[in-house]
This record gives structure tokens, C-alpha cells and sequence, in this order.
């Protein structure tokens, strides 16, 4: 459960990294973002980036977890780039559901 955590969070906090660029934002929803908005969604994919390697460095211990972390960040870049390029639309449901799975996926994996 704590690969899936880890990945799910990889995906949320590239989504929300995509959401602060502008093309991937007028792509996703059709707008441009606000200044505000824009340190919102970097920070949140940050925190969400690294919350994916508590989880994996809790299971693995460090060494391994990161290198771990590190393939988890990889698949989450690939969907989200994979769905910025032919279904940006649902993109941000996509982003914005695997945020609270990732984190039921690391209380379920006994990550506190």
C-alpha cells in the first residue's frame, strides 16, 4: 500500500505542479491562473511530492525508499503526462481524487 500511496501523491502533486504553468492551466480548464493561485498549486505539489516518500522511507528505510520514491515520482510524471497530452480535460478530477486516496493508502499501509 505504501507504492500506491507514494504514487498517488506523485500524480496529485504533478497535477498540481502542471496546474501551475500556464499552457497546462489553459489546457486543463481553459483559463489562464491568477498570481495567488499559482504559489497555491506550486507549494501544494511540492508538499504533495514530498509526502509520497514518507510512506516508502517509513517501509523501506531510507536508501531503499528514496530509490523508490524516486521510480513512484517517475510513474506519476509519466500519467500526468500522458493525460496532459490527450485527455487534459479530466486531468484535474484526476489530480484532485488522488490526493485523498494517496493519504488513505498510507493510513491503510499503518503510516502515521
Amino acid at each position: 500500500m505504501s507504492e500506491i500511496s507514494a504514487l498517488l501523491a506523485g500524480f496529485g502533486g504533478f497535477t498540481a505542479l502542471a496546474f501551475a504553468m500556464d499552457r497546462h492551466h489553459r489546457d486543463m480548464i481553459g483559463a489562464l491562473p491568477k498570481g495567488r493561485n499559482l504559489l497555491m498549486f506550486k507549494a501544494g505539489g511540492w508538499a504533495a511530492l514530498s509526502f509520497a516518500a514518507v510512506p516508502l522511507e517509513a517501509r523501506f528505510g531510507l536508501a531503499v525508499g528514496l530509490i523508490f520514491w524516486l521510480g513512484m515520482l517517475t510513474l506519476g510524471a509519466l500519467g500526468v503526462a500522458v493525460a496532459l497530452t490527450y485527455r487534459p480535460s479530466l486531468l484535474p478530477a484526476a489530480g484532485l481524487i488522488a490526493l485523498p486516496l494517496s493519504l488513505c493508502a498510507a493510513a491503510l499501509s499503518g503510516v502515521s
